[in-house]
């Protein structure tokens, strides 16, 4: 839901860019630019929280592989 809303910002920013320039491609270069680095820093921080957050699933894996090996 947050990135359908972010992408309608940044494309409606463009287009009105677009209204007054007249350069559609830079316009919407530098407007997929951003989208890419917005959701690519989601991406990672997400990712760094979902590790934190399941933590405790990995170190029951890995008690029960050993406990199994013996």
């Amino acid at each position: 839901m947050a990135s359908t809303i972010t992408i309608m910002d940044i494309m409606g920013y463009a287009r009105q860019l677009y209204g007054t320039e007249y350069d559609a491609l830079t316009i919407y270069g530098i407007a997929g630019g951003i989208y890419l680095i917005i959701t690519g820093i989601a991406t990672l921080l997400l990712r760094q929280l979902e590790n934190k957050v399941l933590a405790f699933e990995r170190i029951d894996t890995a008690k029960s592989i050993k406990c199994g090996q013996k």
